[in-house]
């Protein structure tokens, strides 16, 4: 099992300030999209994912626009960092976000 110690899982759309659902043992941050939390928030997200401090990646499609969507694809491949896509909202998103958690931690 990987250690999870100051490392999350990015949930990336939308805006910043809507409540994440948790996940026992694992911390979900979000992150907004350039329209929701201004072009900063896309680019803290790509230096965090290159420093290694993200498991893993859930973005709301969207929200999201095409140029933000390929920066964190890019980092994503670059550092190794699973990304999964979700259309619907915010129970979809739970559910990937849970699967993604469980894909990360136990290979």
């Amino acid at each position: 099992m990987k250690s999870t110690k100051q490392r999350c899982v990015a949930l990336y759309g939308g805006r910043p300030s809507r409540r994440c659902a948790s996940i026992p043992g694992v911390r979900v941050q979000r992150w907004g999209s350039s329209r929701d939390a201004g072009r900063g928030a896309t680019r803290d997200l790509v230096r965090a994912i290159k420093q290694g401090t993200i498991l893993g990646v859930v973005v709301l499609t969207r929200w999201v626009g095409h140029s933000d969507l390929s920066r964190i694809k890019t980092a994503c491949r670059q550092a190794h960092v699973p990304i999964r896509f979700v259309r619907g909202g915010q129970s979809a998103s739970l559910k990937i976000t849970r699967t993604l958690v469980a894909e990360v931690l136990h290979g």
